[in-house]
């Protein structure tokens, strides 16, 4: 009895344990994507409405957050910074052309979006592209899904005052 103990134990222990590493299923993964979908609405809608808040806790925050714009690496410490030029702004706006979403795992998903962009300042400069690409990596965070890392990019925007527009 006690051998048989010794053996079967082991075995429920470390079989308990395992993660599967099956494929996701389409059902599963679709799921998934209506879980991310309102959050990138959020991520849009924020962008729109000049709402930082609601943009920031979109992100994680930790020490290990990064986002890439054009070169530039940003931690959290620094977006968190977004909100002084956020105040700048008059409106941002998106037009989203094409829009990805990517099942990695049951808690990874890459979003990836090209479209335009503008924005205008509160002193009239408008800035316009019609290139504007991004990607999020968002991760399951103690349960909550979270922008862990960002890229976008964008060649020079346009720059138009507001008389002339």
């Amino acid at each position: 009895m006690k051998k048989l103990l010794f053996i079967v134990f082991p075995l429920i222990l470390f079989s308990c344990g395992q993660q599967s590493n099956k494929p996701l299923t389409e059902e599963q993964k679709g799921k998934i994507i209506e879980e991310i979908r309102p959050l990138v609405t959020q991520l849009w809608e924020s962008n729109e409405q000049l709402n930082y808040e609601k943009w920031l806790e979109l992100y994680w925050n930790s020490k290990d957050f990064i986002l890439i714009v054009n070169g530039q690496i940003s931690g959290y410490s620094e977006i968190e910074g977004y909100k002084e030029v956020w105040k700048l702004l008059e409106y941002q706006k998106y037009n989203i052309l094409i829009e990805k979403f990517d099942v990695i795992s049951h808690d990874a998903v890459v979003y990836t979006m090209q479209g335009k962009a503008s924005s205008k300042y509160k002193t009239g400069e408008i800035y316009s592209t019609d290139f504007y690409a991004i990607s999020a990596l968002f991760r399951k965070v103690d349960g909550i899904w979270k922008i862990v890392y960002g890229h976008g990019s964008f060649p020079t925007p346009k720059m138009t005052s507001q008389e002339n527009t």
